[in-house]
């Protein structure tokens, strides 16, 4: 029903840019996917009719739905090495990463509770609650005087964190003390602006900007 394949980030990319690259998933062969980003991606037009195409209430996540959508009515996204595609709007900067994201995550609940209840869907509608609740209720306990209870509450997200830094570690061919920095760095600022997306709406304008 559908073929495509994740993005590559731009040849001059920056630090920030290759850890971001380092978050997808890029397949060495063809193989079937649960979701592709659409700006890679072709779709055959009777199941994008049958569908009813991509879901206009939505301001962001509305390829993860689309793909929902494509897999729950019985056909497959495949993922070909073959369909390569240099994007060139990575974020530049930790900032532009904070922003992108914060923009980003505002439909994922909407979006990840609409469909089918993997685990890798559970993870992420989970996670940004997860660590929502507990960076809000450390700073209660922390203005309560419990200075302890709050940093064992901020190890949750750094610890969910660091299980997302593992994996952007692994998918770098390089290694070593300053790439893990990196990859935690960047993953820090991903959760964060993740868990924020579901009280603070971001906006497009300052994600383009």
């Amino acid at each position: 029903g559908a073929a495509g394949f994740p993005y590559e980030t731009e040849p001059n990319a920056n630090w920030v840019q290759r850890f971001y690259n380092a978050m997808r998933r890029h397949p060495r062969s063809r193989q079937p996917v649960s979701w592709l980003g659409s700006g890679n991606l072709a779709v055959q037009r009777t199941w994008f009719e049958a569908i009813g195409g991509f879901r206009e209430t939505l301001t962001a996540c509305e390829d993860v739905d689309l793909c929902n959508r494509l897999v729950g009515s019985g056909t497959s996204i495949i993922a070909d090495p073959r369909m390569r595609s240099t994007h060139y709007g990575d974020p530049r900067s930790l900032r532009a990463l904070f922003l992108g994201e914060l923009w980003r995550g505002r439909d994922n609940l909407r979006v990840t509770f609409g469909g089918p209840l993997t685990l890798r869907h559970l993870a992420s509608a989970l996670i940004p609650i997860v660590d929502l609740i507990s960076v809000s209720t450390g700073i209660v306990a922390l203005v309560g005087g419990y200075p302890v209870i709050a940093l064992s509450l901020w190890m949750v997200p750094l610890l969910g964190a660091m299980l997302r830094a593992v994996m952007i570690y692994q998918n770098r061919q390089d290694r070593g003390p300053l790439v893990a920095a990196g990859a935690l760095l960047v993953a820090v600022v991903f959760d964060i602006a993740r868990a924020l997306a579901l009280v603070i709406p971001g906006s497009h304008y300052a994600r383009r900007a």
